[in-house]
């Protein structure tokens, strides 16, 4: 039984462990809680979400960034919104400006 508990302790942690991506892009503004870039190839990416310690780093939430480049650092999962269908929600874990 403490066997059948590790491995299933295991299995769980390893289904919920999420990979951090990269990708550089412009920041374009802070709007209804959603923090909007844009990549070079000029596909909008939206993060609604972001950890405390990348918002301490650079306050999105003020338009001092605007324009600005940042390597960014986050993680996705995907739920389903209230009509059952299945949506990814990206959060950013780490900032770094480029320019």
């Amino acid at each position: 039984m403490k066997t059948l508990l590790i491995a299933l302790s295991t299995i769980l942690a390893v289904a919920t462990t999420q990979e951090v991506e990269t990708i550089t892009a412009t920041f374009n503004g802070y709007e209804d809680g959603i923090f909007y870039f844009e990549d070079s190839e000029g596909y909008n990416l939206e993060f609604e979400q972001i950890d405390d310690k990348a918002l301490q780093k650079f306050d999105l939430v003020s338009e001092d960034f605007n324009g600005k480049t940042f390597k960014i650092s986050y993680t996705s999962e995907t739920d389903l919104d209230e009509e059952g269908e299945e949506i990814s929600i990206s959060k950013i874990v780490d900032l770094k400006l480029i320019k």
